[in-house]
């Protein structure tokens, strides 16, 4: 449920900084891809435990926009 939650989001992120630059709100992109890059070095910085299978999950979706 949690995972279905996350996945939603990380797929509406691309929508929203498609909008953001169609509407010439730079401020926003730049803060949308600061937090992806942050997003990206925390998961890449996880321990790998039982969040290994979240973290391939994640990284697909990255890797998907």
């Amino acid at each position: 449920m949690v995972s279905d939650a996350k996945s939603f989001v990380e797929a509406n992120r691309a929508e929203l900084v498609i909008k953001s630059v169609m509407s010439g709100d730079l401020a926003r992109n730049v803060i949308l891809a600061a937090f992806r890059v942050q997003t990206m070095m925390m998961l890449i910085s996880l321990p790998v435990n039982g969040t290994q299978r979240t973290l391939a999950f994640r990284l697909r979706i990255f890797k998907m926009h």
